[in-house]
């Protein structure tokens, strides 16, 4: 049986983001907002969107407009005190106010007002939800930011955090760039307003739509034996080889992280995931941490 060394790189897609903007004006954010009284409702679909930009005091903005469309629903009464609902519907664009980021935070401002933080991207876990985002709602120090997991926009990875649980949840996340899963700019308690909803629909950033899933993984392969095949679909490797051998898989620091023996002309999965921001990869139901 032969040796066989396979260089496989291996490029965590959230290392993009460093070089990355996490907003542009591709940006979209699609959600929902509905207010239940007694004998009326209120259902909203919002549609958040970058158009052109604004400079003040050399520091320049995107401009975020909205679109909503609503209905409104109240209960009406008839001669013999029947009742019957009227809907009325409303569709309106208009712009929101002006947005920015650096160092992962995103202001906001008007024209007229002071520019201040909506967004801290760069905080650990066990932050106070106060400290993350502005105008949570929340009672203060009530509710924190836990452990995260990984989302995707394309194959782009970004950070989705737990938020604690209070009496009136209307988040259940932070996600990192896109704001709470209760929607941009949404309150992330229901404090004040418990008859209020909120929920973000979809986020996209350019063409690719926001999931909880697997993201992409780049790889790089240069295998030293010419014998060997390699193939690499979404979230898996696999390798088919003339005779029987022996891989070894390597990472971007050169240290090892699987030596296996591989069977002749039959493929060999590695799958690979991302949890946690880190890599795991599982080989013959053995998990291996990155």
């Amino acid at each position: 049986m032969k040796r066989i060394i396979l260089l496989v790189i291996i490029l965590f897609n959230t290392n993009q983001i460093q070089s990355q903007n996490y907003l542009n004006e591709s940006a979209r954010w699609v959600q929902t907002y509905s207010w239940t009284g007694f004998t009326s409702n209120t259902q909203c679909r919002t549609t958040y969107f970058f158009s052109g930009d604004s400079v003040i005091h050399d520091t320049t903005y995107m401009k975020l407009f909205q679109e909503s469309l609503c209905y409104f629903t109240h209960t009406e009464y008839d001669s013999l005190f029947q009742p019957y609902q009227i809907i009325d519907t409303s569709f309106t664009t208009s712009f929101h106010s002006l947005i920015r980021e650096a160092d992962k935070k995103i202001y906001r401002r008007s024209p007229s007002s002071s520019e201040y933080q909506q967004y801290n991207f760069s905080l650990p876990t066990m932050s106070p939800i106060d400290s993350v985002v502005y105008g949570s709602s929340c009672s203060m120090n009530s509710v924190y930011i836990l452990d995260h997991d990984t989302v995707c926009i394309g194959n782009i990875g970004r950070k989705r955090w737990r938020v604690s649980q209070t009496s009136y949840p209307l988040a259940m996340y932070i996600i990192e760039g896109v704001g709470p899963s209760s929607g941009f700019l949404a309150p992330v308690c229901r404090n004040g307003c418990p008859e209020c909803g909120y929920s973000l629909q979809s986020f996209t950033l350019n063409g690719d739509t926001l999931y909880h899933g697997i993201c992409e993984i780049s790889v790089g392969i240069k295998p030293i034996d010419q014998h060997v095949k390699f193939g690499q679909n979404q979230n898996s490797l696999w390798f088919d080889m003339d005779d029987d051998s022996c891989i070894e898989l390597y990472d971007l620091l050169g240290k090892r992280k699987i030596s296996q023996v591989v069977k002749r002309q039959v493929e060999h999965p590695f799958r690979w995931w991302v949890l946690t921001m880190e890599f795991i990869c599982i080989e013959l139901c053995r998990e291996l941490r990155f």
